[in-house]
């Protein structure tokens, strides 16, 4: 709304003036909204309403206005009849501005569903089958068609084939993860027997002799069938069958029984069943041939051998009769045999058989033949064969050879020659004659020559001979031409110095001759390489037919003379050498003998000069492969003209603290050394200044001198004593005293203070370089006082007494006592000692 105000002013006078204010009153504050309880939670099935009047209202209040209430809902459905509903409130004034609160309201379940029906437990036989029954189901919140409703089968025991007990599990889901379950239980029993089916009874051929006495039944007369009455399956289902007495009938092998038939399962269930079976022998015995032996044509009936191939021709291919029932029916034979050449025969058999019930078989008609076709065989001959060249041998017509022998195995059999061909016509001649009254380079004529050998039968085998007329006999040598000999070492013992062999050969013209030689001893004392000691060459003839002959030649090779120098006299040039020696740079000489000669040397001092100097006698040996050794001797004469060599020092000026002694300490000074002798040394000193107590400044110069009087000197060096070390205080302690801190009466105090040498402490005063005595330096101390102590060490202290701990007596005064002393160089020392005075003593009256 809007205010208008009018303001008005009058003076003194009645003059009057006004001013218009308006004024707006606005509405910015939304309405105060109180909202019902912001989470309400209903239970399915219960109070399912989610209206506000079930759920609360909202209220709403304005200070300007009245304000209107309103709300919207947003629904989400879960599971089952379960929901969420999302409310918003909203309130507004009559200017527009609003306020809004939410509220959650929620449909739960919390009861679980259930089973109307009560569990089964059902005993069923094992061909019914389970019955499928749904139990009936409920929930508070979901109609049954909205359950979830399932089951699962589970053998928990089992007892026989397909006896068992099943667990059915049922589980109710209400879809808000809610189960439960119940289970049934059905027991499956197994009381039925097996579906048996038996063989129909039977008349039936008898297949065994010896049937009726035997403990296992072996007459086949059908096989019964079962199947388990619960599974219709034949597995786990045992047949079997057990026979009853038999009667005998026409003959000893027939008779009649009867064969029960049982079937059990696994569960025990049998079923029987009995067949009435009846055994009888109407069949004839058979008359079988086993297999023909390889060697024989034809069938069983009829067939051909060959008589080198029979050994016993009245067991060859003889039949057995066979019968089912009767283990030994008979067999009886009936034979013609017909001769021919040789060994040749036919030979015809019948064969008839019957068996114990007189059963008889067809008589069967075997035919043999038995042939010799095969030739004779030679007996085993050389079939190369070698002739040395002889007139008493004619192979073209046979004279002279051999002749070989054969055999037949059915029948007699004859060898007789019938040709020769030469073949292969050898280097010298074309016949034996030539060969032997003329030479040639290798006699080799080969001649093919056959043999052939008949039986009775007119069988007929060639063999066929190679024979060779050969020169075997081995050349001769001359053992004169290659006699044995003695020679040295060195000498040539090759076969062009001492002789080649001379051989000679009957038959060949050319002949090869060769040589190896090996040692047979090697002489004692010698390496091998020497060549002292025994050789054997062995000659070695060959004609041009490969016949050889040897011949063994002795060489003895000896050692001859000794050792000497290569191009040298009986001795060596006299050598001189400056020291230092070295032995090895004088080369040895070379030495000639038996083999390799080794050449050693060793030095004999036969003088000394000075030091290393001296002369020597060098002896060389020379000593070959069989060690033999030769001496010679060489005299060295070594000389030392070579001064010592100096080492010298860095600077030529040099200073070292003064120690009161003449000799420099801590600085190097100058040396020598020498290759062949010791060396002496020796120096000049002038001084050049004196300077406070004992310093002073020196110039030297070192002399080196060795064994051989060679001589050298040092640069002149200059030497600065110094003194920068200050003198040396020490306390001298009697047997009352330690040295430290000091404790006196303080009526003693003042005699003490500058008493140098108050008891029980002492102090001695020295200098290495103070040209005074201890005693004068001694003298010399200064002794004062200083109020606050130290103590006579630079340790820290307590703030007011020496030791740092406070006293057990009263003290009056703490203070120190100083030595001090300067030596001639300016160089001060200071020793401090830590005074406490007490005061034990009682006043004196």
């Amino acid at each position: 709304m809007e205010v208008r105000r009018v303001w008005s002013a009058q003076d003194a006078c009645g003059h009057v003036s006004e001013s218009e204010q308006l004024i707006s009153l606005v509405d910015t504050t939304p309405p105060e909204l109180t909202a019902p309880e912001s989470l309400v939670r209903l239970e399915c099935g219960v109070d399912t309403s989610t209206h506000p009047d079930a759920t609360g209202w909202a209220e709403a209040i304005d200070t300007c206005s009245s304000a209107a209430v309103s709300y919207e809902d947003t629904v989400r459905e879960e599971c089952g009849t379960t929901l969420e509903v999302t409310r918003w409130w909203v309130a507004e004034d009559e200017c527009g501005q609003r306020s809004s609160a939410r509220q959650y309201i929620k449909v739960v379940d919390t009861q679980r569903p259930r089973f109307v029906d009560e569990p089964l437990e059902m005993l069923l036989e094992c061909n019914e089958p389970i019955p499928m029954r749904r139990p009936a189901v409920e929930d508070a919140c979901a109609p049954g068609e909205q359950l979830a409703l399932s089951f699962s089968d589970r053998v928990v025991s089992t007892q026989c084939g397909v006896a068992r007990t099943v667990e059915r599990t049922w589980v109710l889901d209400d879809g808000c993860t809610r189960e439960v379950e119940q289970r049934d239980f059905f027991t499956v029993t197994d009381t039925l027997p097996p579906v048996f089916t038996i063989p129909r009874s039977e008349v039936v051929e008898c297949m065994w002799h010896e049937w009726m006495d035997s403990t296992e039944s072996t007459v086949e007369a059908g096989t019964a069938t079962s199947v388990d009455a619960c599974t219709g399956s034949p597995l786990g289902v045992e047949v079997w069958f057990e026979d009853g007495a038999v009667t005998p009938r026409k003959c000893s092998v027939s008779g009649r029984f009867e064969r029960q038939w049982v079937a059990r399962d696994e569960c025990g269930n049998e079923a029987t069943g009995i067949q009435t079976v009846t055994v009888e022998d109407r069949e004839p015995p058979a008359i079988e041939f086993g297999p023909l032996p390889a060697y024989a044509e034809g069938t069983p009936e009829e067939f051909q051998v060959e008589c080198s191939d029979v050994e016993d021709l009245a067991s060859l291919s003889v039949p057995m009769a066979v019968d089912k029932c009767d283990w030994a029916p008979t067999l009886s034979l009936s034979a013609e045999e017909r001769p021919g050449c040789g060994a040749e025969l036919l030979v015809v058999r019948v064969w008839s058989s019957a068996d114990v019930c007189g059963n008889e078989a067809p008589e069967v008609v075997q035919r043999i033949s038995v042939k010799d076709s095969r030739p004779p065989e030679f007996e085993p001959f050389e079939s190369r064969i070698t002739l040395e060249c002889s007139k008493e041998v004619d192979v073209m017509s046979g004279v002279g050879l051999e002749v070989p022998e054969a055999v037949d195995a059915c029948s007699g059999a004859e060898v007789a020659f019938k040709s020769a061909q030469l073949v292969g016509q050898g280097s010298g001649s074309s016949s034996q004659l030539r060969a032997v009254a003329e030479l040639s380079d290798c006699a080799g004529d080969t001649y093919t020559v056959e043999w052939v050998a008949a039986d009775e039968c007119r069988n007929v085998a060639p063999a066929m001979q190679t024979v060779t007329v050969v020169d075997t006999l081995p050349p001769v040598i001359n053992a004169s031409s290659v006699p044995d000999v003695v020679v040295e070492c060195g000498d040539d013992t090759s076969s062009k110095a001492l002789g080649v062999a001379v051989a000679e050969d009957a038959c060949s013209r050319n002949i090869h001759i060769e040589e190896s030689t090996r040692m047979v001893e090697l002489a004692r004392g010698c390496d091998s390489d020497s060549g002292v000691g025994r050789y054997e060459r062995v000659w070695r003839a060959v004609d041009a037919c490969g016949n050889e002959a040897t011949h063994t030649q002795r060489i003895t090779v000896e050692a001859g003379p000794l050792p000497r120098l290569s191009g040298k006299g009986d001795d060596l040039e006299p050598v001189t050498a400056e020291c230092p020696f070295d032995a090895s740079s004088l080369p040895l000489p070379f030495g000639v003998g038996c083999g390799q000669v080794n050449v050693s040397a060793v030095l004999i001092t036969e003088r000394e000069v000075c030091g290393e100097a001296e002369e020597l006698t060098r002896v060389v040996t020379l000593r070959d492969a069989c060690g033999r050794e030769s001496e010679y001797s060489q005299t060295i004469d070594i000389t030392d003209t070579a001064a010592p060599v100096v080492s010298k020092p860095g600077a030529t000026t040099l200073t070292w603290e003064c120690d009161g002694s003449d000799e420099p300490k801590g600085v190097a000074v100058p040396s020598a050394y020498d290759e062949c002798s010791a060396v002496s040394s020796e120096y000049e000193e002038e001084e050049l200044q004196r300077g406070c107590g004992l310093t002073r400044v020196v110039r030297r110069t070192w002399h080196f001198t060795d064994e051989c009087d060679n001589t050298a000197s040092s640069p002149v060096l200059t030497f600065v004593a110094v003194d920068t070390t200050p003198p040396q205080l020490d306390v001298v302690v009697d047997g009352s005293g330690d040295g430290g801190p000091l404790r006196v009466e303080c009526n003693e105090w003042e005699a003490l203070r500058f008493n140098r040498s108050f008891a029980p402490v002492a102090v001695l005063a020295e200098d290495a370089c103070d040209s005074r005595t201890r005693d004068q330096l001694t003298e010399a101390l200064e002794v004062a006082v200083r109020p606050g102590g130290t103590g006579m060490s630079q340790t820290a202290r307590g703030l007011e007494y020496c030791s740092g701990v406070v006293p057990d007596v009263c003290v009056v005064e703490v203070a120190d006592r100083v030595w001090s002393v300067e030596d001639e160089c300016g160089n001060e020392a200071e020793l401090v000692q830590c005074v406490e005075v007490v005061d034990t003593q009682a006043p004196v009256w």
